[in-house]
Parts: C-alpha cells; sequence; structure tokens
C-alpha cells in the first residue's frame, strides 16, 4: 500500500463558509497580485478595448482568470496536518479570445495536441507496423 494524495473540489459556496478554504483562496490572489501577475491600473471597458485595436489595426486577446479550491488529502480525519485547502488562480486558455470575440486562431487544445502524436506512438512501437 502507498499513500496517495487525493484532491477534493471545493464549490464556491463552501469555499465562502469554510474560514480556511476562503483563506487559501485569499492568499493565492493576494500572492499572484503581490507578484504583479495582473495590472489593475488600467483596467478598461471590454467596448473600447475592442474599437481601439479596430481603429489601430492591432490584435488584441482577451481572457478569463478563475479561481478553483481544493481540498488535498480530505480523506484523512479533519484536523490532520496533511489535510488542507489549497487555492489556485488560474487563466481559462479555452477562454482566450482576440478582440473580435472569436477564439484565439492558435489555440491549440489538449485533445488535438494528444490525436497530433498518437500515430507517432503507435508507429513507434515494435508490433506495430508503419513509418516513422
Amino acid at each position: 500500500m502507498f499513500n496517495a494524495m487525493v484532491s477534493r473540489p471545493v464549490g464556491r459556496k463552501e469555499m465562502m463558509e469554510e474560514p480556511d478554504a476562503k483563506a487559501s483562496m485569499r492568499n493565492e490572489w493576494l500572492g499572484q497580485h503581490k507578484q504583479r501577475v495582473y495590472d489593475f491600473s488600467i483596467v478598461r471597458e471590454y467596448d473600447d478595448v475592442v474599437a481601439e485595436a479596430k481603429r489601430e489595426g492591432k490584435e488584441v486577446h482577451m481572457a478569463r482568470v478563475r479561481g478553483i479550491c481544493v481540498e488535498k488529502s480530505y480523506q484523512l480525519p479533519k484536523g490532520s496536518p496533511g489535510r488542507k485547502f489549497k487555492g489556485r488562480g488560474v487563466l481559462l486558455g479555452n477562454q482566450v479570445k482576440n478582440g473580435t470575440g472569436r477564439p484565439h486562431s492558435s489555440k491549440i487544445s489538449a485533445t488535438h495536441l494528444l490525436r497530433s502524436k498518437l500515430p507517432d506512438g503507435q508507429t513507434s512501437m515494435v508490433a506495430s507496423p508503419g513509418t516513422l
């Protein structure tokens, strides 16, 4: 038997009601703010940015950021030192849009990457006929 690290997703309601979960998310956002991941001093309206980009012939990209909270090692009894909440602020890569509101053209999903590598993996197997 071996130890496994198991995490349980924490919903928004629980995240707001559970002090430790709320603190973990707050620490994550404050850490990103301290590292200047986002620049809130230049927040502008979406429509204004898109209009300016069209007027100047520039391409802009819009993305969404979301908080994700999990409870690590939730199978342990409450109060165990290994059981804790972990918050993450993540960029939703599948939500990146260009200035026209359409998905960004260079976006490649994990499924596309897997499909492109699958034939290579199959032909590199010893018993599989094919060419590299």
